[in-house]
C-alpha cells in the first residue's frame, strides 16, 4: 500500500452549482496513467482524501448553501472519524449540516463537538414498522442516548410493563418488556461508569486517556455499593439461569424502583463530581 500523503491525486468535480459530481483522479506519471484509485488507495483512504478535498473546495466558494453527507465516516479509524465530526460541525456554523450515519459513536462525537463549539442541532432516528418504512422518531435510539434521556426512557417503560400487565393481562408481553428493560439497564450502569463514574477519562474504543478529567473522580463507598447491586440486579434478570430455575422477574412495582436506584445513582454521581473537583482546586490540585 502507498502512503497516501505521498499520492498526487485531485478531486474532478462536474454538474451544475447545487447539484456537484465529484470523482477522485490521480495525476501520475505517463506509465502509470492507467492505474485506478482503488488499485492503490483503500476504500477509507479514498473516502478521507475525497472528504477534504470536497471541504476546501467549498471553504473558498462564496455561496452558503446547505450540505447533506450520507454515512461519511463508513470504513474510517476512530481517529479519522473525530476529525470529521469536529471538521463537519465547525462547518455547521457557517450552513446547515445534514448527516446521515449507522455509526453512533460518529453521532455521538458530532453532538459532543457541537455541544462544546456551540453549535445547535436537532437529532433524529430513522426506523421501520412492519411495512412502513422511514419513520421518523426525535432523538437518537435507545442506544445512542445519553444517561438522563436512557433514565427517563426506563421510567416510560415501566409505566408501560405495570399497564400491561395489570390492565392488559398480558404476561408473556410483560416479562418481554422487563427482560428487555433490564438489558438496557445493564447497559445504562455500563455508560454510567464510563461517562460519570469515572468522568471520561477513559473510554472505550479511544485512543486516548484524558487525565485532566482525573480531577472529578473520586469513589466513595455508597457509589461502589450502588454500581455493585444495581448491576447484580441486572445481571440476575437478564441472565437465563437454565431451564430448571429461570430467574422470577420483578413486579412492576420493584422493576420501577431499580429504574429509580439508577436515577438516584447518577445524581449522587454528579453531586460528587462537583464536590471532588471544588475541593481539589481549592486545594491547588487542579486549575480552575
Amino acid at each position: 500500500m502507498v502512503s497516501a500523503s505521498k499520492l498526487d491525486v485531485v478531486l474532478e468535480m462536474t454538474g451544475q452549482k447545487g447539484a456537484r459530481m465529484q470523482q477522485l483522479m490521480l495525476r501520475t506519471a505517463p506509465q502509470h496513467v492507467r492505474a485506478k484509485v482503488s488499485d492503490i488507495l483503500s476504500e477509507g483512504e479514498q473516502r478521507v482524501i475525497a472528504m477534504a478535498l470536497f471541504l476546501a473546495e467549498i471553504g473558498i466558494e462564496p455561496g452558503r448553501s446547505g450540505l447533506i453527507f450520507d454515512d461519511p465516516v463508513s470504513s474510517l479509524d476512530h481517529l479519522r472519524r473525530e476529525k470529521i465530526a469536529k471538521r463537519l460541525v465547525l462547518e455547521a456554523k457557517q450552513r446547515q449540516i445534514i448527516v446521515f450515519t449507522h455509526d453512533l459513536a460518529f453521532a455521538w462525537a458530532l453532538k459532543d463537538f457541537a455541544e462544546d463549539n456551540g453549535v445547535r442541532f436537532v437529532d433524529r432516528h430513522i426506523f421501520s414498522a412492519g411495512q412502513k418504512k422511514g419513520i421518523c422518531g426525535d432523538g437518537l435510539p435507545f442506544e445512542g442516548k445519553k444517561l438522563g434521556a436512557r433514565v427517563n426512557e426506563l421510567r416510560e417503560q415501566a409505566k408501560r410493563a405495570k399497564k400491561v400487565l395489570e390492565e392488559e393481562h398480558n404476561n408473556e408481553l410483560y416479562n418481554d418488556i422487563v427482560r428487555n428493560s433490564y438489558r438496557r439497564m445493564r447497559d445504562t450502569w455500563e455508560l454510567l461508569i464510563e461517562e460519570d463514574l469515572f468522568a471520561g477519562t477513559v473510554k472505550r474504543f479511544r485512543r486516548s486517556i484524558e487525565t485532566s478529567k482525573l480531577r472529578y473522580v473520586s469513589v466513595d463507598d455508597a457509589e461502589a455499593s450502588a454500581v455493585y447491586n444495581g448491576m447484580t440486579r441486572c445481571s440476575n434478570f437478564t441472565h437465563e439461569g437454565g431451564a430448571e430455575a429461570p430467574p422470577a422477574l420483578p413486579d412492576p412495582g420493584e422493576f420501577l424502583a431499580d429504574v429509580e436506584a439508577l436515577a438516584a445513582a447518577l445524581k449522587m454521581i454528579d453531586e460528587n463530581k462537583k464536590a471532588t473537583e471544588k475541593r481539589r482546586v481549592e486545594a491547588g490540585l487542579a486549575a480552575h
